[in-house]
């Protein structure tokens, strides 16, 4: 009363003195890890809360299969994290399996939920299985003698680690080294398509023959530009021996090493067509498998042939032992010939491990008869019995018979040698046919034996022929 409002409100304004309240967050990152070839091995997840909580934050883990399969590929794994006060980080571990399957990389989750304190800002991480293996393509050598006239061929084969689902291509094309095309050999070039499932393929380079006596020569295969393979050995060196005037070669020798002492392994080198004049040639032991000074004495020298002396000896020291281990090679080599041509240039000692129980095969022969098939019986022995179970693997492999037509191929199979058993049976059909041929022969293979050493690891195969000539 008797005055204006010229304001008529006030406003209150009540000042927060509070902290706000911020969530902490969970995260959890990807993760990558190279599988390798077996075994496991441990990739790790790391789990993150920012910031730190004043309380305790709690949340839940699961593995989830994605490309990667729990259980072949990775170990499913489940839990719970706990972090307590202050904490900021935790780990997940996720064992992967190694394997040699050439395969694309492949992925699984790690998945968080059921977080107590915190919110989960990513909850899921990724992890990548990486590949390591790769499908390898490589060719191997060929050395043979290269025949008086006419030609022969060198028959190198191009070989896959595995088979492809896919088509695999390389090119390949010969070239000299100290033999020329045109006059030692005839040039050879193309290329080579593995269908999916197939591992081998062949080269065919024709060689020529005469009576020229000369040293012996070498050309190339080379491999190049390959298409779902990785090159690991691109080259295949063909060896024309020289099988015209004075030859010189040396033999292999198997032999048990014995328990004790020295087992003397004689190696004969031999001279063809006893030359006129004084023939010399070096000699030289060369580790393999087994080391000179602890499985056998080294040994090098010189050889002296005499005018018409067609056989010279050299005789190398293996040490006897009571050792269980696998059976072991050395090398004897020639080098340096004077007068004469080195045909075969070196000889293996294998060194027959005789401790334990051992495996053996025999050698079989069969009458192939006119038509239907037949069956070759080999022996594999196991002496002296064992108290455990042994397993050994078999197959056959090709000599001068062929699977298919000359007999039935046995792939890779398992023998099983209970306690106390000594001996199995493998059985090979061969096909009859009336064509008047040399005799045939094939090999079983043994390989892969566990608990034991194999002593004798091929069966040869003979297939007689009983096809005559009659008018």
């Amino acid at each position: 009363s008797g005055a204006t409002i010229a304001d008529a409100q006030g406003t209150g304004t009540i000042t927060n003195d509070d902290v706000p309240v911020v969530l902490s967050a969970l995260r959890i990152n990807d993760a990558s890890k190279v599988e390798g070839n077996s075994g496991s091995s441990a990739l790790t997840f790391t789990v993150s809360l920012s910031p730190a909580s004043v309380g305790t934050v709690t949340v839940n883990y699961a593995t989830a299969n994605g490309s990667a399969t729990a259980g072949s590929d990775y170990t499913a794994t489940s839990g719970a994290l706990t972090f307590t006060a202050g904490q900021t980080s935790k780990t997940v571990t996720v064992n992967i399996l190694g394997d040699t399957t050439i395969e694309l990389n492949e992925g699984f989750l790690v998945n968080l939920s059921g977080a107590s304190g915190a919110t989960i800002a990513d909850g899921q991480g990724v992890g990548t299985i990486t590949n390591d293996d790769v499908r390898t393509l490589r060719i191997n050598d060929v050395k043979r003698g290269e025949g008086n006239s006419g030609t022969s061929a060198f028959v190198f084969t191009a070989s896959l680690s595995q088979a492809s689902t896919a088509l695999v291509t390389v090119n390949y094309a010969t070239t000299n080294g100290s033999a020329t095309a045109g006059g030692d050999y005839t040039a050879t070039s193309g290329a080579l398509t593995f269908n999916p499932g197939e591992t081998i393929k062949t080269i065919s380079v024709p060689v020529s023959g005469d009576t020229g006596i000369e040293q012996n020569e070498t050309f190339l295969v080379n491999l190049s530009a390959p298409s779902g393979a990785t090159l690991t050995d691109g080259q295949g060196v063909g060896t024309i021996l020289n099988d015209d005037g004075f030859i010189l070669r040396v033999t292999d020798v198997i032999l048990a090493e014995g328990n004790s002492g020295a087992k003397a392994f004689i190696f004969t080198v031999s001279l063809t067509q006893g030359a006129k004049v004084f023939v010399t040639v070096d000699y030289a032991t060369a580790n393999g498998t087994a080391t000179a000074g602890s499985d056998y004495a080294a040994k090098n020298g010189t050889l002296t042939f005499n005018p018409g002396q067609a056989s010279q000896t050299v005789v190398v020291n293996v040490a006897g032992d009571t050792l269980l281990e696998p059976n072991e090679v050395f090398a004897l080599n020639l080098s340096n010939a004077s007068g004469a041509t080195i045909f075969d240039d070196q000889a293996i000692g294998v060194i027959l491990n005789d401790e334990g129980s051992v495996l053996s095969i025999n050698d079989a022969s069969q009458v192939e008869g006119n038509s239907g098939t037949s069956t070759v019986m080999f022996t594999v022995t196991l002496s002296p019995a064992s108290a455990l179970p042994v397993t050994v693997n078999y197959a056959t492999a090709n000599g001068s018979a062929l699977a298919g037509s000359d007999y039935t191929a046995v792939p890779v199979m398992p023998l099983t040698f209970s306690a106390g058993q000594t001996s199995k049976t493998v059985v090979v059909n061969i096909t009859g046919d009336t064509v008047i041929e040399p005799n045939e022969t094939f090999t079983v293979n043994l390989s892969g034996a566990t608990g034991v050493t194999v002593f004798d690891s091929q069966g040869i195969g003979t297939i007689t022929n009983d096809d005559n000539n009659t008018r």
